[in-house]
């Protein structure tokens, strides 16, 4: 969407953006935003609309206490998760009496998942006691 936006629009920040990153990414539309971008607050705008189309379908289907969300794009903290919380928020069903999912950035980015394979990892070592 970064890269579509920027071919669209050669006068945007995106793409002074894009030469610092070398490749394209997510990143690059939140950076020129910060700079008063409008394409890039644009792309970011959509970004957020999809990603909060997914959350409430992920709610809707699970009802879950907590949704994590991770990846690189999470670094960007604030700017994507206020918006993000507030669009995901107003699609879900939530009836009478059944809690609001609370949505939370992973604390670990995208080491999450190498964490998590080791402690599994770890748990599957024969330590004397479970007889594994």
């Amino acid at each position: 969407m970064t890269r579509e936006a920027a071919e669209a629009n050669p006068d945007s920040l995106l793409n002074k953006v894009k030469e610092d990153f070398g490749e394209w990414n997510a990143q690059i539309a939140f950076v020129a935003m910060r700079e008063g971008d409008k394409v890039a607050a644009d792309v970011v705008d959509s970004y957020t609309s999809y990603l909060a189309d997914g959350l409430a379908n992920a709610i809707n289907a699970f009802m879950p206490e907590v949704l994590v969300v991770g990846g690189g794009v999470c670094n960007e903290g604030d700017p994507l998760l206020v918006p993000m919380r507030e669009k995901t928020m107003s699609r879900p069903y939530f009836g009478p009496g059944v809690p609001k999912t609370r949505i939370e950035l992973a604390q670990m980015g995208n080491d999450a998942g190498i964490v998590g394979a080791a402690m599994m990892g770890k748990s599957c070592v024969d330590d004397g006691k479970n007889g594994k």
